[in-house]
């Protein structure tokens, strides 16, 4: 069974024409989930990693898995040659209270070798949440980059009672 979220709000605007509906899936004990909406707006890369002087940045979204792996909740596009990558791209994440570390990773794309990591950051959302921020991405406790996200809290179902 699955119920259909219309994307509405400040940010409905930036979301790509095809991805305006979004099926979400309950769960089992569906009621101890929160639903987050994750926006990556722009960033700054501080260092190329690519011969030209640029990088070729995109996103990778993660949530902590069982016995430490890690499970891909979403990617966004890459943004080719630049130092400067606009995304503005988001999704909606369904997160237990057991488990919602999120693991944000900037990575540059490569396309005959694998691509580079750039920097992570590691967040722990708890709702009620709303927020706007830049976030310094980390290689070996060096700042690589920074990027700005909104966090949203999308629909809680606590919030109805």
């Amino acid at each position: 069974m699955t119920t259909e979220e219309e994307y509405t709000g400040p940010f409905a605007h930036l979301a790509p024409k095809d991805r305006l509906k979004k099926k979400i899936k309950p769960t089992k004990n569906y009621d101890l989930h929160e639903v987050f909406r994750i926006t990556v707006l722009n960033g700054i890369v501080k260092k190329s990693t690519d011969s030209n002087g640029k990088s070729d940045p995109y996103v990778r979204v993660s949530k902590k898995g069982k016995f430490g792996s890690k499970k891909t909740l979403f990617t966004t596009s890459v943004c080719k040659k630049t130092l400067t990558p606009s995304w503005n791209e988001w999704d909606n994440f369904i997160l237990s209270p057991k488990n919602k570390e999120l693991i944000f990773e900037l990575w540059d794309q490569d396309t005959f070798t694998k691509d580079d990591l750039i920097g992570t950051y590691h967040f722990l959302p708890s709702l009620p949440y709303d927020m706007f921020s830049n976030w310094e991405f980390k290689l070996n406790d060096e700042v690589t980059a920074t990027i700005q996200f909104i966090i949203t809290d999308y629909y809680h179902p606590d919030s109805d009672k």
